[in-house]
């Protein structure tokens, strides 16, 4: 997991931030740290996160690679949490089941970044009792985790049956394990 310590306080929100953009494909020579990444502008049905931890998964080398499409260039982080700065007043928000100030996590590409936008559709509040880190850590990997254990096998699996998960050294698979 990827700390991304906030070096201005929320209220502050300047339209230059950093954020790690690919511009080429390949392998990790190409993440460019850039210091000066516009900031986003708000648009209708979205909002703006200022991420605190991004997650490293994976599928990030996807993108990275090219496998999954992504126009270039491109904030690549598939995962992240974090305050919402600005939420649009339309209609996707009408109930306000989300408000500046709400701890949230979210699962679209951009987390890479000190701000993200993103669609109000794709934000999860954090409860009080789960800090930030765990819920990012347990956004993408353990809800496969969860889904691979309790859906896809259609109650193939009874309680005390043994299952043999491979690759127990990868996130999803070591959450697989207890569950």
């Amino acid at each position: 997991m990827l700390f991304l310590k906030p070096k201005y306080p929320s209220s502050s929100f300047s339209c230059n931030k950093k954020a790690v953009v690919i511009n080429e494909l390949g392998g990790p020579e190409c993440l460019n740290l850039i210091n000066n990444h516009p900031t986003p502008q708000l648009k209708p049905g979205h909002a703006i996160i200022q991420n605190q931890y991004a997650g490293l998964n994976f599928i990030d080398t996807y993108f990275r690679k090219g496998l999954y499409k992504a126009a270039l260039p491109f904030v690549p982080g598939q995962e992240g949490g974090g305050t919402i700065l600005a939420i649009s007043s339309d209609d996707t928000n009408n109930d306000s089941t989300f408000q500046v100030g709400d701890v949230v996590v979210y699962g679209t590409l951009g987390a890479y970044a000190q701000y993200t936008l993103v669609p109000v559709t794709q934000l999860v509040k954090v409860p009080q009792n789960v800090s930030l880190d765990i819920a990012v850590s347990c956004y993408t990997q353990g809800l496969t985790a969860h889904y691979l254990t309790t859906s896809v096998h259609c109650g193939m699996l009874q309680t005390n049956d043994w299952c043999f998960i491979y690759s127990v050294g990868s996130g999803t698979c070591h959450l697989c394990s207890p569950l």
